[in-house]
């Protein structure tokens, strides 16, 4: 908080003269940058100012001056305690004149009706600061969301860019299986089904789809065409076989 007095500077070329208008700024100024420890402390750098001042017009310049006292400190404050700066002090002297009209302005007898008060004092500036850490539960949870998605998007993108690697390998043997399945090649269903679960075992359908494929290979092993044609030849055979 404080005064902003705007005065103008010119600045002459070979050709040209230019005007800006630029402002002093007075008062009472105080910057500060927080760092949160891992313990609950919290460290700040802290700049304090306070000035005073104005523009004065001299043979048609315009003449900024400013007297200013500056306080810079490093201070380490657990949270929610106060901390108090001082040291900014600023004078003020004040010069009073009263007199009775006429009078006052008489020859020898003029000081009897005029008076003159001539005031000086000394202030000082104080701040008191008092951090606190912000614990919010909600924008705690709003940021671990938000890291999820960050990580599924990371892994997203990394299994496009891996076009050979061992889930899209997986999910891709997959796919042959259930087509394998569906068209009645049940070997090379299980043979994908396999390869799937092999190359992914957290591949949930493609260890069921296994077990489901290795259920159906076992009959056709024991009961299927081919050896339940053989066992009937085999049969014949021995039946036709003279007995001696």
């Amino acid at each position: 908080m404080g005064n902003s007095d705007g005065y103008i500077t010119t600045e002459v070329s070979q050709t040209t003269a230019t005007q800006t208008v630029e402002f002093l700024d007075t008062g009472t100024e105080l910057n500060f940058r927080p760092f949160v420890m891992a313990d609950g402390y919290i460290r700040m750098d802290l700049f304090t100012k306070d000035s005073d001042g104005g523009v004065e017009v001299k043979d048609t310049f315009t003449l900024p001056s400013e007297s200013t006292a500056e306080v810079t400190s490093n201070v380490l404050v657990k949270d929610g305690h106060t901390i108090v700066i001082g040291g900014l002090f600023r004078e003020r002297t004040s010069l009073t004149r009263s007199q009775v009209p006429v009078l006052g302005n008489l020859p020898v007898v003029g000081p009897l009706f005029r008076d003159t008060i001539d005031d000086s004092g000394k202030e000082e500036v104080i701040f008191m600061i008092t951090p606190h850490i912000v614990q919010d539960n909600v924008d705690y949870a709003m940021a671990d969301q938000v890291k999820m998605e960050i990580q599924q998007k990371m892994m997203g993108y990394r299994e496009g860019l891996l076009c050979y690697g061992r889930d899209r390998l997986s999910s891709a043997h997959y796919q042959c299986a259930l087509q394998n399945q569906e068209k009645g090649k049940m070997k090379a269903a299980l043979w994908d089904a396999t390869l799937a679960s092999h190359m992914n075992p957290n591949f949930l359908d493609a260890v069921q789809l296994k077990e489901e494929l290795q259920g159906k290979a076992l009959y056709e092993e024991q009961y299927g065409p081919m050896n339940q044609f053989m066992r009937n030849l085999l049969e014949r055979q021995g039946a036709a076989a003279p007995r001696q």
